[in-house]
């Protein structure tokens, strides 16, 4: 049997909510509109920190996108069933995302969760288009409008919920983050037990959802191996001096790193600093505005570092996929974005 390898796609601090949300949209939308049933994804929470990593087969990712392109090129009607699916469940989601209406008990909870999965059922292949260049320029250009006004929206849809949760279950604050929709919603009809809290309460230590089931961490890498699946990992040499990715924004400049893991870590960044970080989402706007250069792990061409990095003329390299792990806080380096080269010129 062939060996499966995933690869890590995205890493933030958000709930499990937002990752089933993602997980359960992703089944719909890809079996609905091109007909292909999702083999392996896997969604992880890796410590007690609030942060999980979204892992996909990158090889079953190509094909998606050459099945999305050639069923949209092929039949417009696809295209505008998309467009039809976003409108109408926009309806709904819509005054919640832009705060003019609020989840009031578990039943508009469980409703605002349903259609925001068949919402995101559409807007996933959308969110994709753009950047799959067998697509017609005519639906990647429509796709991208209504990708960048999704885009205004994405921190809200967990933070609807997280508010809605806290107001209402301040005694379960502590299992925001891990709880599963729905077991959130069984827990706010009266029909989670002691011991199903007490289960949930275990993965803030750290669990992981692979193709719809949640193990525990020790379980999960058996269970991969006897599925003959791996992670990729990176194989970092001890004395790398230069750090390669793609170019978001051009620019040369030198500076001195400054490394963000976590959000609560954004207002400490100061001025004339190298960014270095996973992603970026909104709540680093001020720290961009701040910052000599961005560096990233994650991301493509349209990424949120990418677009923002572009809008202020910062030099931008994404994509390095190690950039966190070899720079240290304090390092001096030099970001050379017209090449998408990091060199590293002193050690903290």
């Amino acid at each position: 049997m062939e060996k499966i390898k995933l690869t890590k796609l995205f890493s933030r601090e958000r709930p499990f909510f937002y990752f089933c949300m993602w997980n359960e949209s992703d089944r719909m939308g890809f079996k609905k509109f091109v007909g292909h049933k999702i083999r392996n994804n896997l969604f992880m929470r890796d410590g007690r920190h609030n942060k999980a990593s979204v892992w996909y087969d990158l090889i079953e990712l190509e094909q998606l996108n050459y099945l999305t392109a050639k069923k949209v090129n092929g039949n417009f009607r696809v295209f505008r069933k998309m467009f039809e699916i976003l409108d109408k469940e926009w309806k709904y989601i819509g005054p919640l995302l832009n705060r003019e209406k609020k989840i009031e008990d578990i039943n508009d909870f469980a409703g605002y969760y349903k259609h925001l999965v068949k919402w995101w059922s559409a807007m996933t292949l959308i969110f994709n288009i753009p950047e799959i260049r067998e697509a017609k320029k005519t639906l990647r250009d429509r796709a991208l409008k209504r990708r960048a006004l999704m885009e205004r929206h994405s921190e809200a849809m967990y933070r609807v919920y997280l508010e809605f949760w806290n107001k209402n279950h301040p005694e379960y604050r502590d299992i925001s983050f891990v709880i599963l929709p729905s077991e959130a919603i069984k827990l706010g009809s009266g029909k989670l037990s002691k011991m199903d809290i007490l289960k949930i309460r275990r993965r803030l230590n750290g669990f992981a959802m692979f193709n719809n089931k949640i193990y525990t961490l020790t379980e999960l890498r058996p269970m991969l191996r006897r599925n003959n699946i791996m992670l990729e990992k990176h194989k970092i040499k001890k004395e790398i001096k230069e750090i390669k990715g793609s170019t978001a924004c051009r620019g040369h400049v030198k500076g001195i790193v400054h490394i963000i893991r976590f959000e609560n870590q954004i207002n400490d960044f100061k001025k004339g600093e190298v960014l270095v970080t996973e992603m970026t989402n909104p709540d680093f706007v001020p720290a961009i505005k701040k910052a000599a250069a961005i560096i990233t792990d994650e991301g493509g061409i349209m990424c949120h570092a990418a677009i923002v990095a572009r809008e202020m003329n910062k030099p931008c390299i994404i994509g390095t996929k190690i950039v966190t792990t070899v720079l240290k806080n304090g390092d001096l380096v030099e970001v050379d974005a017209d090449r998408g080269v990091v060199k590293i010129l002193k050690k903290a």
